[in-house]
């Protein structure tokens, strides 16, 4: 990203937007989270607030890593109805396993008759297997931002 910003830069130098153009680039390379920066923001944010708690608690002023072990907890505690949510799907997966092979092996030859066997044992039991997954590509952004937000307060030196 530095290399991209002196690019940039130096392009616009020649321009005569070139002072808003440099200005406007280093701020994008300064603030770039990645598609889920939205949520780098408030998390940094909380993880500041429980270093301050922690701070005026009487926990010594270089106990970042307890600031972020909370926020760990806290988002563990705020995403657990999705975590719940996908175990009892696995289970339920599991459950479904062994009529799953028997199908599987039974149509092996035929792979149509095979996937609509298994669409009909999904629908008979009111099953969808994606249900183990949607709750885990919800959590993934916000343990993203959570790593963004640690990223950018050590880059901005407020983990000293």
């Amino acid at each position: 990203a530095p290399a991209a910003v002196e690019a940039v830069t130096s392009a616009a130098s020649s321009t005569a937007v070139a002072p808003a153009a440099a200005d406007a680039a280093a701020a994008a390379a300064k603030t770039d989270d990645g598609w889920f920066g939205f949520l780098a923001g408030p998390i940094s944010y909380i993880i500041q607030a429980i270093h301050g708690l922690l701070s005026a608690v009487g926990v010594s002023e270089n106990s970042w890593g307890l600031s972020i072990i909370a926020m760990t907890v806290l988002i563990k505690i705020v995403t657990y109805p999705l975590t719940a949510k996908q175990l009892e799907s696995n289970v339920k997966l599991q459950a479904f396993q062994p009529a799953i092979k028997e199908i599987q092996n039974k149509y092996q030859s035929n792979p149509e008759v095979m996937n609509q066997k298994m669409a009909a044992l999904y629908q008979d039991n009111n099953f969808s297997p994606l249900d183990g997954c949607i709750p885990a590509l919800v959590q993934i952004p916000v343990f993203i931002g959570l790593y963004r937000a640690v990223l950018t307060l050590a880059n901005e030196d407020k983990l000293n």
